[in-house]
């Protein structure tokens, strides 16, 4: 006990010394460069006063703080680490201090109630306050602003006004079209009453009601069009009388105005508009160039009518059918913006043309419009090769924590069809400690993306944009040394639609078939646990996937989520050939993959959340005894560890659940799963930038673990179980070095196990002990020594 108690008191001093001296290297801020003997500025502070909540403080004082003149700015460099005079931790760096000018006091003012007076602050007060403190030779003046917005204005009432009298050189038809145009779209109106008076808001309706009137056939109406009228006092008020309960009432009213000051406004449109901008235009002829060059002289056009669309080409490098199936603007149709900029992108979206450019050109006095349509065609053929690291989750044949050499070519217009085709040649290679080299792997690869749905069954017009389908082609051979070899093939038919923020995918079908040969090390494993051969064998997967993504950007926050969702059986298990049922897998797979990043200045705070799982389903009652049903395929089933999941493990050496096997070559060095969770958690943060390479690095903690769903004896308490979870759960923590290249990434990851499931002790840190025969550094040392460095290619999530 007194061994142990002085070991504890040893301990507690270290750390008290270690903390003393990590808090004198500290600073909190490093200048450089200053004028010596004059005021510079040291440091800006803007005070906000008045009633709001947390967030709107933050906001509107970030808002505020923009507007400080950049010579009253103070911008300082946060450093984990350095060196100043000595060794620093966690301090900033203050160079070239700005001389203070009260002038540039003054000027921050003017653009700060300037930013009030737009936001709906028309009563504020704003003052500074200079304090000078001296260090040395530093002279080191504080700049306090003190500012106080008043009550905010608010809308009292918004109408819209087109048929005004005042306005007599227009129709009276066009006034009523431009009215009813307006009133029907005020359910999307930006600013209500309630809402603060703001000039960012009025100017977006502004332009909202631009947009309305661009998509209803206005194809030159531009906002300089409309005006907004607004009244902060109320006329009514000010109308004479010499009733005395009237002044009365008048006076209250003028009181809960000074209070509670609102707005009326009024939009319509300006005195004298250009009657030119108020035609209402319709679609007339459509003139395509699908491939226009900047020497077209040696080529002679060949006029084409396609439909109810012109086509004008030199070297026939489309198929009518191809350029104008992507066109929205129809002949009759009533001009709108929204298509005439849905076209555009549309042809910028699929890749095969470089420049696009859609002209309309009014006929003479007419409301008809026409359009040339002029596309310059993108280099037919790109080649590249780089360096590549992959996770996959839960698909050993696709190569999941491999580093590899990537050769791709691209073809932007196979078939003459606007079609993209990527052909890709892979080698790639899994590192381990018993041999540097654990796994070989060459990869062919071949991908079409047609930019239609395929067969050209009826399409509505709302998904037409937004929809492509997918023929993909995959051939891997994978060596794994002593282990196995597998050749593998993998087709699939699928079709992606993409709206907004989201993407569906939908394969049907997806075909794989793995054909294993086991070598000796397999063998002997499989020897020793015989729910290996289950697992390892050659397979056939019929299967259907769906998978959904949405993301998401708000300011500094990025989310991203992915649910994925595979059956297979389905189809070919109603094909009555043995040798097909007894190859197939039957089973259901379902993911999630969920993100977020935080960024501020240059650090990021980001989360992911993995789940999956993956049941077996037999087949009929011939089934029941045949346990390869109840497991996933190797090729199918869940692993942790390695360069992106798990990082103080090994790629497959964690898990199941708690098991206590050893990870020797003749035991059970391979581990996979029918489910799995993991939770991974990054800071980081930026350390330096050399000649344009950033170097940044990030403190990170990785939890989670696999397990199968159903007992399996070769793995005792390898099974997932719900009150067993804590205790099955593993707990990684490290650090690591991230190498930006602009291009590409490299990271280098050093981690801890801070809680192994799998070992013994089942404890936090059981790997971190003192050895009392040694000292205080060579136990740190060792004990630093038994971490896991992990090598990959760009963020890990």
């Amino acid at each position: 006990m007194n061994v142990l108690a002085a070991r504890s008191m040893n301990t507690t001093l270290f750390t008290l010394f270690f903390a003393a001296l990590l808090l004198a290297f500290s600073s909190c801020s490093v200048v450089k460069d200053y004028p010596a003997r004059r005021p510079f500025v040291y440091n800006t502070n803007i005070e906000l006063q008045g009633k709001f909540t947390t967030d709107e403080r933050k906001e509107l004082t970030a808002q505020l703080r923009e507007q400080l003149h950049d010579s009253i700015m103070v911008r300082r460099i946060e450093k984990l680490i350095g060196w100043e005079k000595g060794p620093r931790f966690f301090y900033s760096v203050l160079q070239n201090p700005p001389v203070y000018d009260s002038l540039n006091a003054d000027k921050s003012v003017g653009y700060m109630e300037a930013l009030l007076h737009s936001l709906g602050y028309y009563r504020d007060t704003i003052t500074y306050r200079a304090q000078i403190d001296t260090a040395g030779a530093q002279y080191r003046t504080t700049v306090n602003f003190n500012v106080l917005p008043g009550t905010q204005f608010k809308v009292d009432s918004v109408s819209y006004n087109f048929r005004n009298d005042t306005i007599n050189n227009i129709a009276q038809t066009t006034k009523d079209t431009l009215q009813q145009v307006t009133d029907a779209s005020l359910g999307g109106a930006l600013i209500k009453k309630g809402d603060a008076f703001a000039k960012p808001l009025i100017a977006a309706e502004r332009d909202r009601l631009t947009d309305v009137y661009r998509n209803n056939g206005y194809l030159r109406f531009s906002s300089d069009e409309l005006i907004v009228l607004w009244d902060t006092v109320g006329l009514a008020l000010l109308r004479p009388t010499l009733d005395p309960i009237e002044q009365l009432e008048q006076l209250e009213a003028l009181r809960r105005q000074r209070e509670n000051p609102t707005a009326a406004l009024e939009i319509r449109l300006r005195a004298n508009p250009d009657t030119s901008h108020l035609i209402r235009y319709r679609v007339g002829n459509v003139t395509i160039y699908p491939d226009l060059t900047s020497d077209t002289a040696q080529f002679v056009p060949e006029h084409l009518r396609y439909g109810q669309y012109d086509i004008v080409t030199y070297q026939n490098l489309f198929k009518p059918k191809v350029v104008t199936e992507n066109m929205f603007l129809n002949r009759g149709d009533l001009y709108s913006q929204r298509n005439y900029l849905k076209t555009l992108n549309r042809y910028n979206s699929i890749g095969a043309w470089r420049l696009v450019a859609i002209d309309p050109i009014p006929r003479g006095n007419t409301d008809t419009v026409d359009f040339v349509v002029k596309l310059t065609p993108a280099r037919k053929y790109i080649s590249e090769i780089n360096l590549e690291g992959s996770q996959n989750w839960g698909s050993t044949l696709t190569a999941g924590n491999l580093i590899g050499v990537n050769y791709r070519l691209q073809n932007r217009n196979f078939a003459r069809g606007a079609n993209q085709s990527n052909t890709s040649l892979r080698y790639g290679i899994e590192l381990a400690e018993e041999r540097f080299i654990r796994t070989h792997q060459f990869s062919f690869g071949q991908t079409i993306n047609f930019p239609r749905l395929l067969p050209r069954f009826g399409v509505p017009e709302a998904l037409k944009e937004n929809v492509r389908t997918t023929f993909v082609f995959n051939a891997n051979y994978i060596n794994r040394f002593e282990f196995y070899n597998i050749t593998s093939f993998n087709g699939s038919w699928g079709y992606e639609f993409n709206w907004k923020n989201k993407l569906l995918g939908i394969r049907i079908p997806n075909i794989e078939l793995a054909v294993l040969k086991r070598l000796k090390g397999l063998q002997e494993l499989i020897d020793r646990n015989r729910s290996y051969e289950y697992i390892f064998n050659d397979g056939l997967v019929s299967s259907n996937i769906i998978n959904f993504t949405i993301t998401g950007n708000k300011k500094d926050v990025t989310n991203y989520a992915r649910f994925n969702t595979e059956y297979s059986g389905l189809l070919l298990g109603l094909i009555g050939s043995d040798k097909i049922q007894d190859q197939l897998y039957r089973y259901i797979k379902l993911d999630a993959d969920l993100r977020k990043t935080i960024s501020r200045r240059r650090t990021a705070l980001a989360f992911r959340f993995f789940s999956g799982a993956g049941f077996g389903l037999p087949f009929k009652d011939r089934d029941t005894n045949d346990q390869s049903n109840f497991y996933l395929p190797f090729f199918k089933a869940y692993y942790a560890g390695g360069a992106n999941s798990m990082r103080a493990w090994q790629l497959r050496k964690l898990g199941p659940g708690s098991t206590k096997r050893p990870f020797d070559l003749t035991e059970a060095p391979e581990r996979f799963g029918d489910m799995q969770l993991e939770f991974n958690t990054e800071y980081r943060f930026f350390l330096a930038d050399i000649r344009g390479v950033l170097l940044n690095s990030a403190l990170f903690a990785d939890i989670g673990n696999i397990w199968y769903l159903r007992e399996n004896e070769d793995f005792p308490n390898g099974h997932f179980r719900p009150h067993r979870l804590i205790r099955d759960l593993a707990v990684g923590v490290g650090t690591g070095l991230r190498i930006d290249f602009g291009l590409f990434l490299i990271r280098l990851d050093y981690a801890h196990k801070a809680k192994n499931p799998n070992s013994e002790e089942n404890r936090w840190f059981p790997e971190w002990e003192n050895n009392p025969d040694n000292s205080r550094f060579k136990n740190l040392r060792q004990n630093l020594g038994k971490g896991q460095f992990q090598l990959g290619v760009t963020y890990p999530f």
